[in-house]
C-alpha cells in the first residue's frame, strides 16, 4: 500500500475568463460547469480509487469551508486541507506538498492536478496515471500532455522526443511525435508569445502540457533545491509557522509574503533535466474561458449548448452558447454568441472574442465593483445568505443555516436587524436571553446588541432579515465567538 499515489489538488486559483460565474469568493474550481458535480468534485472523484490515498488539497483559506463542504457532498475526505494565507502561482504550494510528504517517505508518489479541468474519460485517465506512476518511480518528473488544437499562448508546449531508445536501435521510424507511450522531453516553454505558439502548433512536434504532473516527493525537492532554492526555503518557512486550526492546516503568512510568485512550469520544468511525459487519451480542456465549456458541452443540432438546455429558446440560431442561472434566455438570429446571466451581471460576447473577458475582469477590479468579487449569495461555513433588495439605508437578505450551524456570538454598531422565520425553528441569543422562535415569528435586535443565530433542527432554517441603519457593509461585526474560527475575518 505504501506505493499508492497521493493526490495533490491545486485549488487557489480565480478563473476570472469564466466571469461573472466566477468570482473571488466563490471561483472557478466550486461551480458546476458540466453537470451536477464541481470542478473540484470531478476530480476528486476522478482521483479516487485503490491505487490512491485520500487528497491533500491546496487552497486558499478564504475558500477552507467550501472546499471541505464540496468533499464532503461526495462523501471523499481529504487527508489534509492545507490554506494559503495569500494566492501565489503554483511553485510555492507544490514544494510545500513536496516537502510534507517527503518528510515521510522520499520515495512517495505526488500526482499534482490542478482542480478545474475536465477529462471525460476517467478509465483512460487511470490508466495513464498508473503508467506515468511507473515512470516517476524511477526518478523522473513525468508530465501528462494533450495534442495542441490552436495557437493559444495560454498553454505550457512539450517537445517530446520521436523515438525511444528501443525503437533506435531497432531502425523503426516514427512518422509523428503523438503517442499514448512515455516519451523523454527534448524542451518544455511554458507560455510562450503568441507566434511561438504558432509555430510550435504548425510543426506538429508540440503538446499542450495539461498541468498533471507526477513524481516522486524526494525528486520534486531535489529539484527545487537545484532550480529554485528560494522557494524551497519559503516552503520550509511556511512549514515551520504552520499550525492546526478546527483540522486545517494553516501555512505561514510571512513565507508567502517573502515568496516569489512564480509558477511551478517556470520555476521547475523549464529548467529541469530527466522529464518525461505521457500523452492523455481523449477529451481534454482545461476550461480557460466560456469559449472552452461550450465546445466542451453538449450541443443541439444547431451546435447551442447550454447546462440547461431547457432554457435556451431559439429562433434561427447557431453555435452559441448559454448560461442562463435558471432564467429562459430566448436567442433570435445570431450565431456564435455566448450568454452568461447571473443574478447581478450580464455577460454578451463573440465565441471568438471570448479571451477578453480577462479584460473586463480587470477593469471591474480598477473600479472597485462588488460583481467581480462576490455573488448574490455568498456561501458561510453555517450556510448561506443571499441579497434580495438593497438601499442605503436598509438591506434585505434571505438567510439559510444548515442543521446543527450556528452563526458566530458578534454585534453591529450601524445597524439593527429583523429576523422572520420562514422555515425551521431556530435558537436567538440576544443579549443574555435565549428564545425559540418558529415558523412565521420574528425577532428584533438592537443596535450595538451581542446576538446570535443557531439551528438545533433536522431541517435547514430559512429567514429573511432585514437591516437598517447608517452603514450596511459586511465588515461592520465584531466577533465574541465562533466556532469556525473567523474572529478576525469579514
Amino acid at each position: 500500500m505504501n506505493n499508492r499515489i497521493q493526490p495533490v489538488i491545486l485549488c487557489g486559483g480565480t478563473g476570472t475568463h469564466l466571469w461573472p460565474l466566477s468570482r473571488q469568493a466563490y471561483p472557478k474550481q466550486f461551480l458546476r460547469l458540466l453537470g451536477s458535480e464541481s470542478l473540484i468534485q470531478a476530480t476528486a472523484r476522478r482521483n479516487s480509487g485503490p491505487t490512491l490515498k485520500r487528497p491533500l488539497l491546496m487552497t486558499n483559506v478564504e475558500h477552507r469551508f467550501i472546499a471541505q463542504e464540496q468533499l464532503a457532498e461526495i462523501g471523499i475526505e481529504p487527508s489534509l486541507i492545507a490554506l494559503e494565507p495569500l494566492r501565489r502561482d503554483t511553485a510555492l504550494p507544490v514544494a510545500i506538498a513536496a516537502l510534507m510528504t517527503a518528510d515521510e517517505s522520499p520515495d512517495a508518489l505526488l500526482a499534482l492536478l490542478p482542480a478545474d479541468h475536465s477529462i471525460p474519460d476517467a478509465a483512460g485517465f487511470a490508466a495513464t496515471l498508473d503508467t506515468a506512476a511507473n515512470v516517476a518511480r524511477q526518478g523522473r518528473i513525468v508530465l501528462l500532455a494533450h495534442g495542441a488544437s490552436r495557437p493559444s499562448p495560454a498553454f505550457g508546449y512539450v517537445r517530446v522526443a520521436a523515438e525511444t531508445p528501443k525503437e533506435k536501435r531497432s531502425g523503426r521510424k516514427r512518422t509523428s511525435t503523438s503517442t499514448h507511450g512515455p516519451r523523454a522531453v527534448e524542451s518544455f516553454v511554458e507560455k510562450p508569445s503568441a507566434q511561438h505558439a504558432a509555430r510550435y502548433l504548425k510543426s506538429g512536434a508540440w503538446l499542450w502540457h495539461t498541468g498533471i504532473v507526477v513524481a516522486q516527493a524526494g525528486t520534486l525537492v531535489t529539484a527545487f533545491r537545484k532550480h529554485a532554492p528560494g522557494i524551497l526555503e519559503s516552503a520550509r518557512n511556511a512549514l515551520a509557522e504552520a499550525h492546526l486550526d478546527l483540522g486545517f492546516l494553516r501555512l505561514g503568512r510571512q513565507a508567502f509574503e517573502d515568496a516569489r510568485d512564480i509558477s511551478f512550469d517556470r520555476a521547475i520544468l523549464e529548467r529541469a533535466e530527466a522529464l518525461a511525459c505521457i500523452e492523455l487519451p481523449g477529451a481534454w480542456s482545461d476550461l480557460g474561458g466560456w469559449g472552452d465549456v461550450a465546445q466542451a458541452s453538449p450541443a443541439d443540432a444547431h451546435g447551442n449548448a447550454s447546462q440547461d438546455p431547457e432554457c435556451i429558446i431559439s429562433e434561427g440560431a447557431s453555435n452559441c452558447y448559454v448560461h442562463g442561472d435558471g432564467r429562459c434566455v430566448a436567442l433570435v438570429g445570431v450565431k456564435n454568441v455566448l450568454v452568461v446571466a447571473t443574478r447581478d451581471a450580464l455577460l454578451v460576447a463573440d465565441k471568438g472574442q471570448a479571451d477578453r473577458v480577462g479584460t473586463v475582469v480587470d477593469r471591474l477590479v480598477a473600479e472597485g465593483r462588488d460583481e467581480v468579487v462576490r455573488h448574490k449569495r455568498v456561501y458561510r461555513p453555517w450556510g448561506w445568505y443571499e441579497e434580495l433588495n438593497r438601499n442605503h439605508r436598509f438591506q434585505v437578505k434571505c438567510l439559510m443555516v444548515k442543521p446543527g450551524a450556528q452563526l458566530s456570538l458578534q454585534r453591529h454598531f450601524h445597524r439593527s436587524e429583523h429576523w422572520v422565520v420562514v422555515r425551521g425553528t431556530v435558537e436567538v441569543t440576544i443579549g443574555e436571553e435565549q428564545s425559540i422562535v418558529s415558523e412565521n415569528q420574528s425577532v428584533y435586535i438592537p443596535l450595538a446588541t451581542r446576538h446570535r443565530l443557531a439551528n438545533p433542527g433536522m431541517i435547514p432554517a430559512m429567514l429573511i432579515e432585514i437591516q437598517s441603519g447608517s452603514y450596511l457593509g459586511e465588515d461592520d461585526i465584531q466577533r465574541f465567538d465562533d466556532r469556525y474560527g473567523r474572529q478576525n475575518e469579514t
